[in-house]
């Protein structure tokens, strides 16, 4: 079983980091999802506690858009919880449900669908992770709607996405003019004129903080910001030159990525 899911995880990063994305390091970042609950799914776990001082023990989780479920075993094998996920892409849920049997998780647990149109109860989850996954979703609006939803009073929720007003694609990993100026229109040239495969751009919501924000306002979430600040010094620049557009954005106290906590009041 571990053998076959180890073949299910290459071919399946090897389709989306090599075929899709074209990243020169494409077989080193297949090898570290073999083992990715601990080399993924203990940062992103490790990164909550960090922000949040959230104890997980003893709560009700669900991780929105699980993938092939780094952040989810690694939860279920380190924690005592009562753990779900949701994951709408046939690919990943096929092998989300192999994992579960491997480690002995109920596959039940594991909903093929998207957030925007899960069938989970009101209030049903202690913890929500959405660990960049906002930008995949079909409705964003909707998708916000349906996490807060589904979190109890007194509960957390986790949102961690890229910043799309900042210099960056985060899946091709180059830096571009900010997508969400132009829904990502300069940086498809951008990628064509590299060889690269524009096709996944048209998949992304390019969301800054304003937009989110706003969306927050509209359906009358409090939320906290814990956004990530990527920090530059003038010697970075001097010896690699083409930091000098995320250094002033460092200066203007542009972040990166986008880290979000919302709680319903008790």
């Amino acid at each position: 079983m571990q053998e076959k899911i180890a073949k299910e995880l290459k071919d399946y990063y090897k389709e989306y980091y090599k075929d899709t994305l074209k990243l020169v390091d494409w077989e080193e970042r297949i090898n570290s999802r073999l083992e990715e609950e601990t080399n993924i799914g203990k940062k992103v776990v490790d990164g909550i506690i960090n922000v949040s001082n959230y104890d997980l023990n003893k709560k009700t989780i669900l991780i929105v858009g699980a993938g092939t479920g780094a952040e989810l075993f690694y939860i279920h094998k380190n924690y005592d919880v009562r753990i779900y996920a949701i994951e709408n892409y046939d690919k990943a849920y096929n092998i989300l449900v192999k994992k579960a049997e491997l480690y002995n998780l109920n596959k039940e647990n594991i909903l093929h669908s998207s957030i925007e149109n899960n069938g989970f109860e009101t209030g049903q989850f202690d913890l929500i992770v959405c660990f960049s996954v906002l930008e995949h979703v079909q409705d964003v609006d909707q998708a916000i709607y349906e996490m807060n939803r589904c979190l109890k009073k007194g509960g957390l929720l986790y949102l961690n996405l890229p910043n799309y007003a900042y210099p960056e694609e985060f899946h091709y990993k180059i830096t571009t003019f900010p997508l969400s100026i132009d829904n990502g229109f300069l940086c498809k040239i951008h990628l064509k004129m590299m060889g690269r495969y524009t096709p996944f751009i048209n998949t992304i919501n390019c969301l800054s903080r304003s937009k989110l924000d706003r969306i927050f306002v509209k359906y009358n979430i409090k939320f906290t910001r814990k956004d990530n600040i990527n920090k530059y010094k003038v010697s970075d620049v001097i010896k690699s030159p083409k930091l000098i557009l995320k250094y002033i954005y460092y200066i203007l106290k542009i972040p990166r990525t986008q880290i979000v906590l919302i709680s319903k009041d008790k």
